[in-house]
């Protein structure tokens, strides 16, 4: 029952309505977003015609691609020059 409403429009869109997250549900009104970017993300996720790809990260060992890769990413977003955010990832792969 829990999982019912949880996958339902219903709860998707008073979760949304709340802020700050968004939803793949196709029962979603883009409108209840917080924000418009997140009102856009929301379009792209419903859009039939959206492809979806992995990109490299997603076939990195665990301790780059969800290790220091996205914390670089993070970092390098907010400010820290290339070079430095390389030597972090670089420093994250495993020796063999």
């Amino acid at each position: 029952m829990v999982q019912e409403y949880l996958s339902s429009p219903e709860w998707a869109n008073s979760r949304v309505a709340l802020g700050g997250v968004i939803s793949a549900n196709n029962g979603l009104d883009p409108e209840n977003a917080s924000s418009e970017i997140l009102s856009a993300a929301i379009e792209i996720l419903q859009d039939p015609g959206t492809t979806f790809r992995f990109d490299a990260s997603d076939l990195m060992p665990g301790a780059v691609g969800s290790g220091t890769f996205w914390a670089g990413m993070r970092d390098w977003v907010g400010g820290t020059p290339t070079a430095t955010v390389l030597e972090q990832i670089e420093a994250g792969w495993p020796s063999s």
